[in-house]
């Protein structure tokens, strides 16, 4: 099975959403109840009879939610996440290649301001970054 993701842009299907309520309960007021798609552009795709056929776009996911704004939100969001990964990706890279020309001592001065601002965190966020970066890719942490 391909770790790879379908490659984007991905976007979110117009304003619409679904209402489909699943099963029979009194109070629905927390279900995600509603749907909104999120499509991609596939331009060949393998039929079932083997051969490759051009298509505009295809449903790569859902979003869903409690509203249907909510599960538009959801869906947006989704769309965006192709793009997120290859931004998150760059900005780790530029990140590391910048630390790297920055001297030892000036080093510990800024990773102090940092975490003063931000409350402790982690003053690089090299880690935190790499643990998405491998989430999203279905890498090993």
């Amino acid at each position: 099975m391909s770790k790879t993701h379908t490659p984007g842009p991905w976007k979110a299907t117009g304003s619409s959403a679904n209402y489909t309520p699943a099963g029979d309960r009194s109070d629905r007021s927390n279900m995600m109840d509603w749907g909104s798609g999120v499509d991609c552009h596939a331009p060949f795709t393998e039929n079932k009879y083997g051969n490759y056929e051009q298509v505009e776009e295809q449903q790569v996911a859902r979003g869903h939610g409690r509203t249907a704004e909510e599960a538009r939100a959801n869906a947006r969001l989704i769309a965006a996440a192709p793009e997120l990964l290859a931004e998150l990706r760059l900005s780790h890279e530029i990140i590391r290649v910048l630390l790297n020309l920055v001297p030892g001592e000036r080093r510990f001065e800024m990773a102090k301001h940092v975490e003063e601002v931000h409350d402790g965190e982690g003053a690089t966020r090299f880690y935190e970054r790499a643990a998405v970066i491998a989430k999203a890719s279905g890498e090993a942490a």
